[in-house]
Formats: C-alpha cells, sequence, structure tokens
C-alpha cells in the first residue's frame, strides 16, 4: 500500500477479510467472551495483522509496525489516507493527464469510468442544493 493506491487496498482488505469472515477485526478492538474465545480471537488477530504488515510497502512500515492489531493498523491507514484533500487532488490530476496513447479503447474507456467513479464518491451529485 502506498498513498497512491489506498483505496485499492482499502477495498481489497476488505473483501479479503469478508470472504475469510474476520472483517470485524478491521472493525473491533479485541473479542468479547470467555477466555478461550478472547484467545482464539488474538490469535486470528495476529495473523491478520501480519498479513496486513506484508500488504504495506518497506518504505511506509515504519509507520505502522508499532500497531499490534489489526483494528490499529486499519484506523492509521485510514487516517493518513482518507484525506479528502488529497484524494480529490490525486483524482482531479489521474483526471486531468488521462490519454489514450498506446491503450486499446476499451482499457481506455475503462480507466475513464474508474475515474469518474473516484470522483463521484468524492463528490456525489445530490438533488438537494444546501447539500450540494
Amino acid at each position: 500500500m502506498e498513498s497512491s493506491n489506498y483505496l485499492a487496498w482499502a477495498s481489497s482488505v476488505k473483501l479479503w477479510c469478508k470472504g475469510q469472515g474476520v472483517q470485524d477485526h478491521l472493525i473491533r478492538k479485541s473479542s468479547e467472551g470467555d477466555e478461550k474465545a478472547k484467545a482464539l480471537w488474538e490469535k486470528i488477530n495476529a495473523q491478520l495483522c501480519s498479513i496486513l504488515w506484508r500488504s504495506i510497502g518497506s518504505k511506509l512500515m515504519p509507520l505502522f509496525r508499532p500497531f499490534q492489531t489489526c483494528y490499529l493498523v486499519w484506523e492509521k491507514a485510514h487516517t493518513l489516507y482518507s484525506n479528502d484533500i488529497s484524494r480529490f487532488y490525486d483524482v482531479i490530476s489521474w483526471m486531468t493527464s488521462l490519454k489514450k496513447y498506446e491503450l486499446d479503447m476499451s482499457t481506455y474507456l475503462g480507466q475513464v469510468q474508474t475515474v469518474m467513479e473516484e470522483f463521484e464518491k468524492l463528490m456525489p451529485v445530490s438533488a438537494s442544493v444546501e447539500k450540494q
């Protein structure tokens, strides 16, 4: 993960965790229940945290190494990279620099659709003038 691919990384992590049935590790600090349940939670959490660390670029590891739970790694990444101004700048830069060049038409149109979807996430169109 790097700042430029945070959204793709976050989507991938969420989808993988959902597929494994462990998405609650991203949003909860610990398990509730008896000691056995807590021990299992901590074991799975350590394994997941290790996987998250391996998905983060080596340049960024010093920022994340202190965090020993999935929840804390997830929250740190969200805090660092979900800044709407930074994302808005990246999307606008991508949008204004999009060129077909040596791409086939379907790849180019796919990129146009992707950047427009990212823009829509940041600046959704609303029927309400006040909200817009």
